[in-house]
């Protein structure tokens, strides 16, 4: 793959990581390896997909993983629980929402 011309700060490619430049420059200065990161944010999708009743399986192809297996492999690893757990969260979209 040529990266030429596809290149956001720091040098590092952008495009052919489907990552805004921006980005990038955030994971630099956190010191969050670019995998680690992509991880993250592919595993905040798929809590988002759940909070909306979207099966396990869906939201899992909705997030980028390759299956329901995978996101539950990175859920035990990062969380130790399944995914399905975050389905019985009261999900609040709005700190004001939050009881106080």
């Amino acid at each position: 793959m040529d990266l030429r011309g596809e290149t956001g700060v720091h040098g590092r490619p952008t495009r052919a990581a489907a990552v805004a430049p921006g980005r990038f420059a955030q994971t630099g200065q956190v010191g969050l390896p670019l995998r680690p990161y992509a991880r993250w944010l592919r595993f905040q999708r798929a809590v988002e997909l759940i909070a909306t009743r979207r099966s396990v399986t869906a939201a899992a192809h909705g997030a980028g993983f390759a299956d329901s297996a995978h996101l539950t492999r990175t859920c035990r690893g990062m969380f130790g629980g399944p995914p399905s757990d975050f389905g019985a969260i009261r999900w609040v979209r709005d700190v004001r929402e939050f009881p106080h």
